[in-house]
């Protein structure tokens, strides 16, 4: 592999946020809050993500700037972290289901804080 080949893989790493584009074309970004309770979350915007993380995880009304908590992370570090994720019986997911999982075009979280599990 030639040099250039190694760099331009380089600068695609998984530093870079990715949208992901679903079946129906929608846009989907993935977040991660980590304050108060962590949460992986994929949505289309930050204002989606602060919605579900008021219905699935904590209120958000103490934070004055809310906003600032929520991270845009790629897909891939996204994917890493959600197969990192384990089930209520400590257990990793089967893969096939964790890509189906993953892969469905709807807003929701991920995987959210083990102490309120």
């Amino acid at each position: 592999m030639g040099k250039d080949k190694v760099d331009q893989s380089i600068n695609w790493g998984i530093r870079q946020p990715a949208i992901y584009k679903g079946a129906d074309g929608m846009n989907k970004k993935y977040f991660v809050v980590d304050e108060p309770y962590f949460a992986l979350i994929k949505a289309d915007s930050g204002e989606e993500v602060e919605k579900i993380y008021n219905e699935v995880v904590a209120d958000t009304d103490d934070y004055e700037n809310f906003q600032e908590e929520i991270q845009e992370v790629s897909r891939d570090q996204a994917l890493v972290m959600y197969a990192r994720t384990l089930d209520l019986n400590y257990k990793l997911k089967d893969v096939n289901e964790l890509i189906k999982d993953f892969d469905k075009d709807e807003s929701t979280f991920l995987s959210i804080d083990g102490s309120l599990a």
